[in-house]
């Protein structure tokens, strides 16, 4: 994978027109686009080509990234997506040696809760996060403040407690209701954005696990959240098995019926 720093290939270099599959294919292999079946989406190292693209094609400034050290959260997000471990790992450290450990969470934390509408950005700044090493529990239970987050502050405090959020919570540090259904949701469409089918039936798998994924689909369609339908949605177009994709179509019939339906006094 090419260091974000560099400028990107033209994306007019290649001409797809004529055999778009060996170029979709080669898009895939360097990280710019997921395929799944006809669906075609950008991941966000795509869009990052798209928009320098434009940018030298119009003239317009067009963002570059700093020295590592100097990145920010969000930049710093970027660059997992759209970098080998390696790469990133080597990033970083030397994002990490300018900032003491709480201090990164803290900032990391705080722009990830933006990223409400983005649930890849946000399952990869909590992640990155909870992999910073030191003294970063106060960090985290700050960020019990920011809603977007606190499903996954929760998740990891007790998992530090060696606790287990949903049958032996710390006091405090319990889940709301709807928490597991809203982390599924995120994760599913994290996997499509990021594995295109392969992904959504892990994410479907590893969210349902240990029960079946029907189950999993009554959960979602029954929080009546938006999100939950946008990963029924996801999972009954592109899950590779048959029966679990239309069980995520079931409930999502299920989950429009209910809305649709007239209020009972």
């Amino acid at each position: 994978m090419r260091d974000l720093r560099g400028s990107p290939a033209p994306l007019t270099a290649i001409k797809p027109c004529h055999h778009p599959v060996p170029f979709l294919r080669l898009a895939a292999e360097f990280g710019a686009v997921t395929v799944a079946g006809p669906a075609v989406s950008l991941t966000p190292l795509g869009t990052w080509a798209v928009i320098q693209q434009l940018g030298a094609e119009t003239g317009t400034a067009a963002e570059e990234l700093p020295a590592s050290a100097e990145l920010t959260p969000l930049q710093l997000i970027i660059c997992r997506l759209g970098m080998s471990a390696e790469a990133f790992e080597r990033e970083l450290r030397a994002w990490l040696a300018a900032r003491e450990p709480a201090a990164a969470v803290t900032a990391l934390l705080a722009t990830t809760a933006e990223e409400e509408e983005n649930p890849t950005y946000l399952a990869t700044g909590v992640q990155i996060a909870a992999d910073i090493e030191g003294d970063t529990d106060a960090a985290w239970r700050a960020a019990m403040s920011l809603p977007a987050i606190r499903p996954y502050v929760v998740t990891e405090l007790n998992r530090r407690a060696g606790r287990d959020p949903q049958h032996d919570p710390l006091p405090g540090l319990e889940p709301f209701e709807c928490d597991a259904v809203v982390m599924a949701s995120r994760a599913i469409l994290v996997g499509y954005a990021t594995g295109g089918a392969d992904g959504v039936a892990a994410a479907v798998r590893q969210a349902a696990a240990p029960g079946p994924e029907t189950v999993l689909f009554e959960q979602m369609w029954r929080s009546r959240h938006a999100i939950a339908n946008q990963a029924l949605t996801a999972a009954g177009k592109l899950h590779p098995d048959k029966k679990v994709a239309k069980a995520a179509r079931t409930a999502l019939v299920k989950a429009a019926s209910v809305r649709n339906s007239p209020m009972r006094g």
